[in-house]
């Protein structure tokens, strides 16, 4: 029999899952664990609400997002919502979205919109306490339909991050997400200054010698269809390099990905903003980038370029653009989020560490947890990162979906 710290921490709660409405009371705060789409969507308001007074909140975790996604994911039939709803007094103080999928056979407890999102995060209102709600989930932990929990890109710096700490769950792979905070700086010039020296001669020289031969300009996108051209672009650059590397994504291995990406062309579609930009030369895009914004930050979320421009560094020049295009727009971050590239790191120095969380739930999750996620997965990513990028390619479409 397989034992676990993680299992045998977690207080039991008798019974299965009972659905929509279920509470279980864990000192002051009670947790309500929804699985049916109309009842999620039913927290609208209140969702809104503790969006508003949380200082964390994160994009991919608004109401906003999760609709979208629930709208878009409908039709599914493996898609099955699981929320996690956190009151005190009946108020929303707390609320976790998760969905249940099935992995290689085993169920999975993830985030609800995965993998079309780059955090996970908890909401929680000012006053509660992360340990208070990490008591709290841990109390209903046993009741989710899932073996295990897999929590992927969960910032060190957010309440998420302690509330699993404190469920001593296992961390499985980290990375860093680089962002620039806006407010250091007065304007775009005083932030260009405090870049190196040597750094600003060398974007300035690769600007001159592309102005040499005709107008760089940057444009931002204003209609939709403009928006839509961006997203078609990035995405098929961003999907042409990688089959350069030889690599592969869970998103892009999504049939419908492009389809996902193409609703938010229209704001008024799924109630998310976007801002998408194009540096051009001589009226040609060499570089594309476009995210979202939400709640004063700029969240940069696909981006790509003209590979016959790359002596010139067009992502860096691009970069430079956005940046200043997010001062003019007077937020407060420009959050570049995963992974943490060199050509992310020309223009900033900070960034918050971003790891993936699993935690075990039932004895069938034990083998996927601690012997595939923590031991053989890792290596095999090893192992497969230094195979030549031709041979990549052809392992990697029969390889790679099994180290999901």
């Amino acid at each position: 029999m397989f034992r676990t710290d993680i299992a045998g921490a977690l207080p039991r709660v008798s019974g299965a899952l009972a659905g929509a409405g279920e509470l279980v009371q864990a000192q002051s705060l009670a947790v309500e664990i929804l699985d049916r789409a109309e009842d999620v969507l039913a927290l609208e308001r209140d969702w809104r609400a503790l969006e508003d007074q949380c200082a964390n909140t994160a994009l991919f975790q608004s109401f906003a997002w999760c609709a979208n996604h629930m709208a878009f994911s409908a039709s599914r039939s493996d898609f099955r919502p699981c929320v996690l709803a956190l009151r005190h007094n009946l108020e929303l103080v707390g609320l976790l979205p998760l969905c249940v999928r099935n992995v290689h056979g085993i169920r999975c407890a993830t985030g609800l919109c995965e993998p079309f999102q780059l955090y996970t995060e908890l909401l929680l209102a000012p006053g509660i306490a992360p340990v208070e709600a990490a008591d709290a989930v841990a109390s209903v932990l046993r009741n989710l339909p899932a073996d295990y929990l897999h929590l992927g890109q969960v910032r060190d710096d957010g309440p998420l991050a302690q509330c699993l700490r404190h469920l001593r769950s296992r961390a499985v792979e980290g990375d860093v997400a680089p962002f620039v905070d806006l407010t250091a700086w007065p304007d775009f010039d005083g932030f260009l200054k405090s870049r190196n020296a040597k750094t600003r001669k060398n974007l300035r020289n690769a600007t001159n010698r592309l102005k040499r031969d005709g107008p760089l300009t940057h444009r931002i996108a204003a209609a939709a269809q403009e928006r839509r051209e961006i997203i078609e672009r990035c995405h098929a650059g961003r999907e042409a390099w990688l089959q350069r590397l030889g690599l592969t994504s869970r998103a892009f291995r999504e049939e419908n990905f492009s389809e996902f990406l193409a609703r938010f062309a229209d704001a008024r579609a799924t109630g998310v903003e976007i801002l998408a930009m194009t540096l051009e030369h001589c009226g040609k895009p060499i570089a594309d980038q476009w995210g979202f914004v939400y709640h004063g930050c700029y969240y940069a979320f696909m981006a790509t370029w003209d590979v016959e421009y790359e002596s010139f560094s067009p992502g860096r020049l691009h970069l430079g653009e956005v940046i200043r295009t997010c001062f003019d727009r007077q937020l407060a971050v420009a959050d570049f989020m995963i992974p943490g590239v060199a050509y992310k790191f020309t223009w900033t120095e900070s960034a918050a560490p971003v790891r993936d969380h699993v935690l075990v739930l039932r004895l069938r999750g034990h083998l996927q947890v601690h012997l595939w996620l923590g031991l053989l997965r890792p290596a095999a990513k090893r192992v497969f990162g230094i195979i030549p990028a031709r041979l990549r390619g052809i392992l990697v479409k029969r390889v790679l979906p099994l180290l999901e």
